[in-house]
């Protein structure tokens, strides 16, 4: 029930940069079922790490949002007086 709760609140919070948010992206392109944090697997095989590649992925996100904020605005023109 929590993870359906987090994946809700991480859609409504419309924060593509969040981890879930960007780890069920690599999930369902690599067609994978699960992805767990390291503290919590017994054990798990090197090959199966996705941890950079969501890294990699928040980061580009990061990027592009950053760039989108700091987009030139136009500037208000003064207006001319009127008499």
């Amino acid at each position: 029930m929590s993870l359906v709760i987090d994946n809700f609140l991480c859609k409504a919070c419309s924060n593509k940069n969040c981890s879930e948010h960007v780890a069920e992206k690599i999930a369902t392109e690599k067609k994978l079922t699960l992805i767990l944090n390291k503290e919590v697997a017994f054990f798990y095989a090197p090959s199966l790490d996705v941890t950079s590649e969501v890294i990699t992925q928040m980061d580009q996100n990061f990027e592009e949002t950053q760039s989108k904020n700091e987009a030139p605005k136009e500037e208000a023109k003064p207006k001319e007086a009127t008499k």
